[in-house]
């Protein structure tokens, strides 16, 4: 069985060197410390898991809303009237908040990781770590390292750069306050209502933060699409693709 360039399949190129006694990432020239291999996948568990997101909210939704009516079916409307608010609001904020975190922790270890890796392949003693950051933006810290620690034609554009801050404070609201708004100060307040205004799938109901689907697709394919970029020049870089060889 080959592709339509009459290759192998990867898999298949896998399967035989397996049979061979051989190890594929030797024999592929593959480098398995390379942290992309497991970024890809964990993008990929993260893509499945938002794509069902909220066809599981409804799911649970449904199942909450049918065991309280039973329970309060003796009762008199108002007196049980609350469940639907907890449904329709309570059950998508205790999904979605986390996932805001998560899609942010992966752009942030995975650069880590990345970069990790280039500074060894470089040979270089300064780390990302050490680079001064005076406008607290990792991602001008990235910039910052990649251009001229490690000398990457790779930087984050000025629009990724602002839609990632965004994406780190709303991050952060959710992180450290539990996407509660009561105890923030004015300005922060006022930094919310601007979002808010801006129709970018954040909004404030009940003094709390609600977070739309639409928000969690957007902001997940830009850090799938400034890693994937990113992988895609170290791989170049660093020759860590697929080198099928003749096994036929």
């Amino acid at each position: 069985m080959v592709d339509r360039q009459g290759e192998l399949p990867q898999y298949e190129v896998l399967n035989r060197l397996r049979r061979r006694g051989l190890n594929p990432m030797v024999a592929l020239n593959f480098d398995a410390s390379y942290p992309g291999i497991d970024i890809k996948y964990e993008m990929s568990l993260m893509k499945e898991y938002l794509n069902h997101m909220e066809a599981g909210i409804e799911s649970v939704k449904d199942k909450y809303l049918a065991r309280e009516e039973t329970i309060h079916a003796s009762a008199e409307y108002f007196e049980y009237s609350h469940i639907y608010v907890v449904a329709e609001y309570g059950l998508a904020r205790f999904v979605r908040q986390p996932f805001v975190v998560s899609i942010y922790s992966l752009y942030e270890s995975s650069f880590n990781r990345l970069m990790d890796y280039a500074q060894k392949k470089e040979e270089r003693k300064l780390s990302h770590r050490d680079i001064a950051n005076s406008s607290n933006s990792y991602a001008s810290k990235i910039n910052k390292y990649v251009e001229h620690v490690l000398n990457f034609k790779y930087q984050l554009t000025s629009s990724e750069m602002g839609r990632l801050k965004i994406l780190a404070e709303i991050r952060n609201l959710i992180a450290h306050g539990n996407g509660s708004i009561l105890s923030l100060p004015k300005e922060k307040l006022d930094k919310l209502k601007t979002l808010e205004d801006r129709r970018i799938g954040v909004a404030v109901e009940f003094n709390e933060l609600r977070i739309e689907h639409a928000f969690l697709v957007e902001n997940f394919e830009l850090v799938a699409s400034v890693l994937k970029r990113f992988m895609d020049h170290i791989e170049q870089r660093y020759d860590q693709k697929w080198h099928l060889p003749n096994i036929s």
